[in-house]
């Protein structure tokens, strides 16, 4: 999926997105990447509409490459742009989530209830946003918030793509033991090949760990009936519309 990008919202970091500063020889102190980094004590917070002095605060994702392309992001809000910045005590469970914590929603993180209804910007930037697998969650929002929906900053520069993952352990084992690269999906193929035999079976898997699909993406209805389409997995499921 092309357009992974950074997510802006303008109503709070448009009027100060670049402050004037000046380029400081600090022969690198306190481990700063730039030698032209601006010092600590002259970095300086954001100023919401209603006058309050917050540090830029960056909604951090859980997954690797969206914390190693945010500390890059970091640097340069710090460093270069003179900021002030925080990280979010709370990483969001998907791009989806992140949408409703960036328009400020009270209880963002609630499947049920986004508390959408008391909203406070709290977060003003998240890095590597998939939100673009979400097309009829922006459109619905966009229309719904529309001087407050979150800006698309644009692309990174790499493109992404989301599919099955397969835990490391079972792929070196089967490549050690056949010589198979389970890697590649048509090596799946149990007319040729055996890949249970590197994978637990159904009954060991403890149910107790598993999850509600509404506690999970699949709580969304397009997203739910994407992965039933693909896979045909119809035990249980209930079309209503």
């Amino acid at each position: 999926m092309a357009g992974i990008g950074v997510l802006f919202h303008l109503a709070v970091i448009f009027p100060l997105l670049w402050p004037s500063f000046a380029a400081y020889d600090n022969g690198l102190p306190n481990g700063t990447c730039f030698d032209i980094a601006i010092p600590e004590n002259l970095r300086k917070n954001l100023t919401t509409p209603e006058g309050e002095s917050v540090p830029f605060t960056v909604l951090l994702a859980g997954w690797s490459s969206a914390q190693v392309t945010s500390s890059v992001i970091e640097i340069l809000l710090t460093e270069i742009m003179g900021y002030n910045i925080a990280i979010g005590n709370r990483p969001p469970a998907s791009s989806s989530e992140a949408i409703y914590c960036m328009l400020g929603c009270s209880t963002w993180w609630n499947q049920t209830n986004r508390g959408c209804e008391t909203r406070k910007i709290n977060h003003h930037v998240m890095v590597e946003s998939w939100h673009l697998g979400f097309p009829h969650i922006i459109a619905l929002l966009a229309e719904m918030y529309q001087d407050e929906m979150p800006f698309n900053a644009g692309d990174m520069g790499y493109p992404g793509t989301t599919g099955e993952y397969l835990s490391a352990s079972p792929l070196i084992q089967a490549l050690n033991t056949t010589g198979v690269p389970f890697e590649y999906y048509k090596n799946w193929d149990a007319t040729w090949f055996t890949p249970s035999d590197y994978f637990v079976n159904l009954p060991s898997v403890d149910t107790a760990d598993f999850m509600k699909c509404s506690q999970t993406t699949m709580y969304d209805n397009v997203t739910a009936y994407a992965f039933f389409a693909v896979s045909g997995d119809s035990d249980g499921v209930v079309i209503t519309e």
